[in-house]
């Protein structure tokens, strides 16, 4: 089978992704200008859906809707930066702050917090198949090499 067969197969719409994530999961989101705000946002539309889901991220620099009042129950930011909208959240008690050293985020992972869903966003593939994880690479590209 070759990439595009594969690609078809798996691609779909960020309704149809959010249907991967379940109550009580703990989903990590990428952070920074990597936040996958076209299934973040549905994901809230959907929030009835879900309940104790954790969000794990370093930092938003997008909406960062999922932390926001009235997702309590449904959505539990779990940071490992405090960023603009993290901090309103663990204050008011929305969001948990976990401090770790950025390269001790695989060991984090794989050891103490094992993730269930990864969000990321990627470009479209280009002629051969490769794709690019952007401008905020960092940890979502490591997520390809831990042992999942």
């Amino acid at each position: 089978m070759n990439w595009q067969e594969i690609y078809e197969q798996r691609k779909m719409t960020a309704k149809e992704a959010i249907k991967l994530i379940h109550s009580n999961d703990r989903v990590m989101i990428a952070h920074a200008v990597g936040v996958p705000l076209a299934i973040t946002d549905v994901l809230v539309e959907h929030k009835e859906d879900y309940q104790n889901v954790e969000i794990v991220q370093m930092v938003s620099m997008g909406n960062a809707k999922f932390c926001e009042p009235g997702t309590e129950g449904h959505f539990r930011l779990n940071s490992l930066f405090l960023g603009d909208h993290s901090k309103p959240a663990v204050k008011e008690g929305r969001g948990d702050f976990t401090p770790c050293c950025f390269s001790e985020i695989p060991e984090l992972f794989d050891e103490l917090m094992p993730l269930d869903v990864a969000i990321i966003q990627v470009s479209p593939p280009d002629k051969h198949g490769y794709v690019s994880c952007g401008v905020s690479v960092d940890y979502t590209l490591l997520l390809d090499s831990w042992n999942r």
